[in-house]
């Protein structure tokens, strides 16, 4: 009886190149850096001020100011014939103000020559020409150097007018008055010190009541654009997550305030220098952030461009498992007909007794070949399978004893009985290294006795070689055996103080430089109000952009958790009793 027998030899190079694909994937992904501003908190409140003041304030009050100005010259035109007035019959002093008039401001009055060292008032041109004239007689020479309610006229000159003229209204005036000693003055001054959070936060309490003092129609418009600098300004004060399209606008804004400080210092108000030298120096700052940012922008150009292609080489793995599965399935149904066509043999075996010794020998062969394919690829399909477990998972360090090279490793002896807890045990890895060099806490909790410890030191002791920075054990039972763990921990990383206090900064400040990733398990958090000192080991400001994970156990329920220690209920463990 004629058959078809069809042999398939599995293609050892399709398993080799999977394995290289796979492993190429993995080790592609990259963390992105975060860009901090250069600048001191004090100088990014400054700046932000200063923002407000040039390109929100002055604006508003310029607006704001020269319509009274203009019909309070037409005023005085008809009352005191001001636009023809000459010597010696000149108006002296604002009638309601009782403010000496400075006529040496207008009409080029400071260029004619001095007599005896005065000016010489009897050949003064009195007659005041427009209402931008008649602004500057109230005010000292050196402030009058604008030449219209433009951005000549400074924020100084605006604040002026509104304190001297008794036309505006005394409430604008009483706290225009409040803005030109509390805010604008100090900033001209550029000590930086003087800006600390209390005076940041009371100039903006300043500006929003000044603006709703105006009384003006676009009042809900300028009140807006003044919260979103109040808003850019905290974003901007956050130095571990500048936005980028904040810094562009601060920096766009910063620009803009250093050319008018510079425009402004050309003239006799000498305090503009300072402010022009100030904003050169923070500008820099601010150009080398954006060209930091610049520069990740490029690098996530080619990072995205990296990921497109990886996603091309998955997919192309995708389809050669497919066919590789295709294959499988051909070869089921090769190995059905074969299997067919063998008991046809066999049939024709027990007919021809004369041939059945040399038929039997070759269907052995031919089963053996067929056993051996099937074989192969179930290895190549279970090569596959742990490599994919591979990739996600911790390489497990079993041993009990210390593992060899490790300087910094305290957990305590594992259990010789450890056994179960898979399940929270995948969930501590898979978080942990889903988190990769991020800081993050997971919190272990459940009543006494049921494992907490346990679980915590059989993570410490298998995730050993995941944590090149140490792996670092702390006990919270009572503040006492805390302090026994700092100071066991000071001693061996030089840390140690002249009292406990010291040696705790420093130790805590010694783990947020460490540049390797680290494990640290707190244990037996259960105190019923945690001491100051616990509270800082746990929430404290030092975690910040560290590169450590942390683990809690304790007693406490998720509520109490999320309460004390700021913990979010989906990252707490609770274990119950087997």
């Amino acid at each position: 009886m004629a058959t078809n027998t069809i042999f398939f030899t599995p293609d050892n190079d399709i398993e080799e190149e999977l394995k290289a694909e796979i492993t190429e994937i993995f080790t592609a992904s990259v963390d992105k850096p975060v860009i901090t501003a250069d600048l001191d908190d004090n100088q990014k409140r400054w700046l932000i001020i200063g923002i407000c003041l040039q390109n929100i304030l002055s604006p508003t009050l310029r607006n704001f100011t020269e319509p009274v100005v203009l019909n309070l010259y037409n005023y005085m035109k008809i009352s005191h014939n001001i636009d023809t007035q000459t010597y010696p019959n000149q108006l002296q002093q604002y009638p309601k103000g009782r403010t000496r008039l400075n006529y040496e401001v207008i009409n080029n009055n400071r260029t004619k020559p001095r007599v005896h060292k005065k000016p010489d008032v009897a050949n003064f041109d009195y007659k005041v020409g427009n209402h931008v004239q008649f602004s500057k007689l109230f005010m000292k020479t050196f402030m009058a150097q604008y030449s219209a309610f433009d951005d000549t006229c400074d924020l100084s000159a605006l604040l002026s007018l509104i304190s001297s003229i008794d036309t505006f209204p005394q409430p604008v005036k009483k706290v225009a008055m409040q803005l030109r000693s509390d805010v604008r003055n100090p900033w001209a001054h550029c000590n930086f010190n003087e800006w600390d959070t209390i005076s940041y936060q009371r100039s903006f309490q300043v500006l929003h009541q000044l603006i709703k003092c105006l009384n003006i129609p676009d009042e809900t418009a300028i009140l807006s654009e003044l919260t979103k600098w109040e808003t850019n300004g905290f974003f901007f004060l956050q130095g571990y997550a500048v936005d980028q399209h904040v810094v562009r606008e601060i920096r766009k804004q910063t620009q803009v305030l250093a050319e008018y400080a510079l425009k402004m210092s050309s003239g006799e108000d000498k305090t503009f220098e300072k402010v022009h030298e100030a904003m050169l120096k923070i500008n820099g700052e601010i150009v080398s952030v954006c060209k930091r940012i610049d520069n990740i922008e490029t690098n996530q150009q080619k990072q995205h461009t990296a990921l497109k292609e990886t996603n091309n080489d998955v997919n192309m793995l995708y389809e050669r498992t497919s066919k590789i599965e295709n294959v499988q399935i051909k070869q089921d149904k090769d190995i059905g007909r074969v299997i067919t066509d063998i008991q046809e043999i066999t049939r024709g075996v027990e007919n021809l007794e004369s041939k059945s010794t040399s038929t039997k020998h070759k269907l052995d062969e031919l089963a053996d070949e067929i056993k051996q394919t099937t074989e192969d690829v179930e290895i190549i399909k279970s090569d596959i399978t742990e490599m994919k477990i591979d990739i996600d998972d911790f390489k497990i360090y079993m041993s009990k004893s210390k593992p060899i090279g490790k300087i910094f490793f305290y957990p305590p002896n594992r259990s010789e009985y450890f056994v179960a807890r898979e399940k929270e045990m995948s969930y501590i890895k898979s978080s942990f290294g889903g988190k990769g060099n991020k800081n993050h806490t997971l919190v272990i909790s459940g009543l006494g006795g049921c494992g907490k410890t346990t679980l915590a030191t059989e993570f410490a002791w298998r995730s050993q070689e995941f944590y090149d920075g140490g792996v670092f054990w702390m006990s919270a039972e009572s503040e006492s055996s805390l302090e026994d763990s700092i100071n066991t921990l000071a001693i061996d990383v030089n840390t140690s103080g002249k009292d406990f206090r010291e040696t705790f900064k420093k130790t805590l400040n010694w783990f947020s430089n460490l540049t390797q990733r680290w494990l640290l398990v707190v244990d037996n958090a259960d105190e019923e109000h945690l001491s100051d000192y616990t509270k800082e080991l746990l929430n404290g400001s030092w975690k910040r952009n560290t590169i450590g994970h942390i683990i809690i156990t304790t007693r406490r329920e998720s509520n109490e958790i999320e309460e004390s220690m700021m913990i979010k209920p989906e990252y707490c463990i609770l274990l119950t009793i087997f």
